[in-house]
């Protein structure tokens, strides 16, 4: 019996995090599929020699990518393609803050983590990143304030000046 492993690997395709992906070479066992994009994954082991004076550098910048990784898994992925169920799990776990309706009768349903999911009037639906989300809600605030001030001119003029 060869050795095995449990690894947690990146998809080569679609950069998804596997946890627990099954690693026994000598058992033939040297693929995955991907937990989210279902592509098959080959597994390749790598083997360096350094000099023993770099193995502190080498282990405190694997605990530096080991750290940098962690904070990519908090980073969910806003690039899915349209009309697919991925459009909803990217934001499973994440807490609706807003809405707007825009002028093609869409609904943004915006989240906490800046990005929104948009629902079309025509049955199609697709997400949006955090920066075109504020490009948004800045232009609906433009809006308003344009809105804002022709509605005080009209005020304006109604009352008149007091002359009738």
């Amino acid at each position: 019996m060869g050795d095995r492993y449990e690894l947690s690997l990146r998809c080569a395709y679609c950069g998804e995090l596997n946890e627990d992906v099954y690693y026994a070479p000598s058992s033939g066992f040297e693929t995955f599929r991907c937990n989210r994009c279902n592509e098959i994954n080959e597994i390749v082991m790598e083997f360096s020699a350094i000099k023993r004076e770099d193995v502190k550098q080498q282990k405190e910048d694997w605990e530096r990518e080991i750290e940098k990784e962690d904070k990519m898994e908090d980073v969910h992925n806003h690039g899915v393609t349209s009309n697919t169920q991925e459009c909803f799990r990217t934001f499973l776990g994440h807490t609706l803050k807003g809405l707007v309706f825009d002028s093609q009768d869409s609904v943004w349903l915006i989240f906490d983590c800046g990005a929104a999911l948009v629902l079309s009037h025509h049955s199609t639906y697709w997400t949006v990143l955090p920066e075109e989300v504020k490009r948004q809600i800045n232009y609906y605030k433009q809006k308003l304030e344009e809105t804002k001030k022709d509605l005080q001119d009209v005020i304006f003029l109604a009352e008149g000046d007091g002359d009738g």
